[in-house]
């Protein structure tokens, strides 16, 4: 009986060992795989569609900036008096009221995907 127990375990064991080992190979596969694909974006990153989705990436972060500013100007009144001349110096309008709900929360996941 104790044999039995002591092949079973051998044979878990052996098991165990070849997902481990079959886990590790897909990890590396896939690590090369992502290295590659970013290889490749970092590359299309110089053309002229590279820029393009730099620049519609800074507007939306800037979106989502504006956006946190005016949220915090309304939560704390005192705050707009504070930064709205600084930032209209350098021509930063901030909103009287923040965008909606939806309108974030769509401007947000835009933002994420082109991260």
């Amino acid at each position: 009986m104790l044999k039995n127990n002591l092949e079973d375990f051998q044979i878990s064991l052996e098991k165990i060992k070849k997902e481990v080992y079959d886990k590790e190979e897909k990890f590396v596969r896939s690590e090369r795989r992502n290295s590659q694909t970013l290889q490749r974006v970092n590359l299309n990153m110089e053309s002229d569609l590279g820029y393009e989705i730099q620049l519609n990436n800074q507007i939306l972060r800037n979106k989502f900036l504006k956006n946190a500013i005016t949220i915090l100007c309304s939560e704390i009144p005192e705050m707009r008096s504070v930064i709205s001349g600084s930032l209209q110096e350098v021509g930063v309008e901030i909103a009287s009221r923040p965008t909606s709900e939806k309108a974030s929360k769509k401007i947000l996941m835009i933002f994420i995907f082109q991260i």
